[in-house]
C-alpha cells in the first residue's frame, strides 16, 4: 500500500514530466491513471465485490454484460474522484 502511495504521489501533484512543461494535462492525468487502474486492479474480482451476493444470483450473460459495462464507467469516477478533475 505504501508503495502505489509512493508511486500515485508524483502522478497527484503533477510532477512526472511529460513534456517540456513538467506537468500532465487533465486528458494525460485520466489516460494515465485508466492505464495503471488496469493494470494494477482486478476489476473483475471488483466488479464481483460491488455486487456482492447478487452475483452468484445473475446469469452468467448478465454478469458479462454488467462486467463490460463495470469496465466502461469505473475508471471515470475514480480518476475523478482522484484528480479532483
Amino acid at each position: 500500500m505504501r508503495a502505489s502511495r509512493a508511486h500515485c504521489q508524483p502522478i497527484r501533484a503533477g510532477r512526472h514530466r511529460p513534456g517540456a512543461a513538467g506537468e500532465y494535462s487533465k486528458d494525460q492525468k485520466s489516460e494515465r491513471f485508466r492505464t495503471l487502474f488496469k493494470q494494477f486492479f482486478d476489476i473483475p474480482a471488483i466488479a464481483r465485490f460491488t455486487l456482492g451476493r447478487f452475483w452468484k444470483m445473475a446469469q452468467p450473460d448478465e454478469q458479462n454484460k454488467f462486467l463490460t459495462t463495470f469496465r466502461g464507467c469505473d475508471c471515470l469516477h475514480v480518476v475523478t474522484a482522484f484528480f479532483r478533475i
